[in-house]
């Protein structure tokens, strides 16, 4: 009898020393979802186009407040509308499609539509429109002297005095907007100027020059650039945040740099590491409010909707990616 009870003690011991060590089938939290194919991932409670899980665990949002978004989209390349149309086509497609930003919360100023009084009149509609929970990024794709129009009346006129004032007056249009963060990105000659006399407001405001359009590709509308974004400097966590696209922009040498007049070969160029704005004295984003890590323009996830081409066909930036 002694050596039955004896028997089932170890029997008893053994079974649960197996139990406790055996792999056991992982149970869902509010931190690790079931799947991304459940669709009570994608819950969204607040309807504002970013699902629950992100909002509370990634953006830090609260998801029971609609965290709207507004765009407007500024591209004016007269000389040949057909080439640079990409630069308001292509991220209105990404923002409605992937973004899920509803089309009436974008607006879009393409060719003679892209003047200074238009851009007035679109950051007064998203300033009557937008609260302290929204996020605002305006995105300006033109020429210098575009710019420079806007206080000179002149598309003829360049003059440093008249791009200054015309910076100043779009600072002054967006100081109208209440919300959690407005994000600008200027693409144009001279835009390194915007920094200094655009970078405070109101509210926190985050300001990109000379970032073309790998800003909109390192968003997401480009998965491979989204990719790097996110695994080279960032946590490597399938979304992309403001900092991850600055912290590409202000220290990896492929995006932005002057090619041929500060350096001589591509081996300086990478070895040196800096483009032409910062080489003049200027920054390349102004994050004032140092907030950048915690803004997402949208809950895409390339790892979701990623697959990467086979390695005949994958590009030279693919040297980007950790190995």
């Amino acid at each position: 009898m002694k050596k039955l009870i004896v028997f089932l003690v170890v029997f008893l011991f053994l079974a649960s020393f197996v139990s406790a060590c055996a792999p056991s089938s992982e149970i869902p939290t509010q931190e690790t979802p079931a799947s991304t194919s459940d669709p009570s991932f994608y819950l969204d409670s607040d309807g504002d186009g970013m699902n629950d899980w992100f909002e509370e665990n990634v953006a830090g949002y609260d998801s029971t407040i609609p965290s709207n978004r507004y765009v407007i989209l500024f591209s004016r390349f007269d000389e040949d509308p057909g080439i640079y149309a990409y630069n308001i086509d292509e991220p209105y497609q990404f923002f409605t499609e992937r973004g899920k930003i509803p089309s009436e919360n974008i607006i879009r100023l393409y060719s003679e539509e892209a003047t200074g009084p238009n851009l007035k009149n679109a950051i007064e509609l998203v300033a009557k429109e937008s609260d302290q929970n929204d996020i605002v990024f305006l995105s300006i794709d033109t020429h210098g002297y575009t710019i420079s129009s806007f206080s000179s009346g002149d598309e003829n006129i360049s003059s440093w005095t008249y791009m200054d004032k015309s910076y100043t007056m779009i600072d002054e249009w967006l100081d109208k907007i209440n919300a959690k963060v407005v994000v600008v990105k200027i693409m144009a000659c001279g835009c390194e100027r915007a920094l200094p006399l655009m970078k405070d407001g109101p509210c926190p405001r985050i300001v990109f020059v000379q970032s073309a359009g790998e800003f909109g590709g390192m968003l997401g509308e480009n998965p491979e650039y989204a990719f790097a974004a996110d695994t080279k400097y960032g946590d490597n966590n399938g979304y992309v945040s403001i900092k991850e696209i600055a912290d590409v922009l202000d220290y990896d040498p492929f995006w932005g740099g002057d090619w041929g007049r500060l350096y001589q070969t591509y081996d300086e160029l990478y070895a040196k590491g800096r483009s032409f704005v910062e080489a003049e004295g200027y920054s390349k984003m102004s994050d004032a409010s140092n907030i950048a890590s915690k803004i997402y323009l949208t809950d895409y996830s390339y790892k979701i909707d990623f697959t990467p081409d086979p390695p005949e066909r994958q590009p030279y930036n693919w040297i980007y990616y950790k190995p």
